[in-house]
């Protein structure tokens, strides 16, 4: 694909406390924020650097509209605007920066001229994209589907569009440490699911275990809040969005003025949500709550496994037991469904194993069961698979046979 991998900056610096700040560097033709529409090579890097000595760690830069319905950009176009912009300021700082698009096309010429990462409000509507990205080694900023119905609870439905994506780019080999996801604040939701929202955060981050990215500045929001105003108006009710956001656990935050938002985001963090725990992880009900324990006891399923060439044949039954530990801080405070493991899930892995192909050995079944919970559940870290066979030829009488394997995660596979 003609993209040089290696070299890339993460887009979350480690051994940070507080979010990450990114500086928006809007150059599209709708852009609201002053002066940035159809922005020069050298105002915006100008602009880079102003942003950098004020706190952002990360810069965005976008020159085509994201807005739904909004008429795109010729691709040459695209790329032309975009590359002049990305030059200057690449030149300018050494921070990490993030473009905008959901065309491969454009992925591929802003990697090779010094992007760390893409930014894809589409939702990977190119087929291509996530391998040009897994082949640059750069990381992906990835959008759920924005448009929610206006029943719908808001956790639920991000996590079940994300689930999709992030598999999508994991298959392409984009690693977990290169993905960030984005709820999409603002773009096809009512005002109170973007409300919900911000509170549903921590939910959204425990379930995904990956880190969440935010744009809260100057949006709509405000408007419906406090009646109609300018963009250019908006800045307090950015200020007080910006600090729910970083209050509630956002990894990154998006914003146009970073040196009133970044202290915003910094002072906010500090001192966390309404409630102290749900996005710090520490409970009201003692040091170790935020440790939990899901039990699932007797799954039972009729299959074929074992050595003898009768089992091959004849279905007996096999129970099957699982401790799964899960941090349940969340759950246990906000009542979320996305914020817990589905246990029916959890059962119906056990289920497709058990049916499938046919195991000599409890052992592998065991760890077959285990490899599929890992992979199915991204913030399940460890647990306990029991697979009893009450019914093994033993040739004496028993009560039972099982196998006790505990599982964990080192590295994304399990130990």
């Amino acid at each position: 694909m003609g993209v040089p991998g290696g070299g890339r900056r993460p887009l979350l610096p480690t051994g940070t406390t507080g979010p990450c700040i990114m500086g928006l560097i809007r150059a599209a033709p709708d852009s609201f924020w002053e002066g940035s529409g159809h922005k020069q090579a050298r105002d915006a890097a100008a602009t880079a650097r102003a942003m950098v000595d004020a706190g952002a760690e990360v810069l965005g830069i976008r020159v085509a509209s994201p807005r739904p319905g909004a008429p795109g950009l010729p691709l040459a176009v695209e790329i032309g605007r975009l590359l002049a912009i990305l030059t200057a300021v690449r030149d300018a700082v050494r921070c990490p920066i993030s473009v905008d698009t959901s065309r491969s096309e454009v992925a591929i010429a802003a990697l090779e001229a010094g992007a760390d990462a893409v930014n894809d409000a589409s939702g990977l509507t190119d087929n291509r994209l996530a391998d040009v990205i897994a082949h640059a080694q750069a990381s992906l900023i990835l959008r759920a589907e924005e448009r929610l119905d206006a029943t719908a609870p808001v956790a639920q439905a991000l996590i079940a569009a994300w689930e999709a994506l992030v598999a999508r780019a994991l298959a392409a080999g984009i690693p977990t440490d290169r993905l960030v996801v984005d709820p999409g604040f603002g773009f096809g939701k009512t005002p109170e699911q973007n409300i919900a929202l911000v509170a549903a955060l921590p939910c959204l981050r425990q379930r995904l275990g990956l880190p969440i990215c935010i744009e809260p500045s100057r949006t709509g929001i405000i408007a419906r809040v406090r009646g109609p105003r300018r963009r250019a108006e908006r800045h307090t009710g950015s200020a007080a969005l910006v600090a729910l956001c970083a209050a509630y656990g956002a990894d990154m935050i998006c914003v146009h003025d970073v040196a009133e938002m970044a202290e915003a985001a910094a002072v906010a963090a500090s001192v966390g949500p309404p409630c102290g725990s749900v996005a710090t992880g520490i409970s009201a009900y003692g040091p170790e709550a935020g440790q939990g324990t899901i039990c699932v006891r007797g799954i039972r399923v009729e299959a074929c496994h074992g050595v003898l060439a009768a089992e091959h044949s004849r279905p007996q039954p096999f129970l099957v037991d699982l401790d799964l530990h899960w941090d349940l801080s969340v759950a246990s405070h906000s009542d979320c469904l996305g914020a817990t493991l589905d246990y029916a899930a959890a059962a119906a892995v056990v289920e497709a194993v058990l049916r499938g192909p046919r195991r000599n050995l409890l052992e592998r079944l065991a760890g077959d069961i285990a490899d599929r919970l890992l992979a199915t559940f991204l913030t399940l870290r460890s647990g306990v698979v029991i697979v009893h066979k009450p019914e093994a030829p033993l040739g004496i009488p028993f009560d039972d046979v099982s196998v006790r394997l505990p599982f964990g995660r080192v590295g994304g596979r399990r130990r």
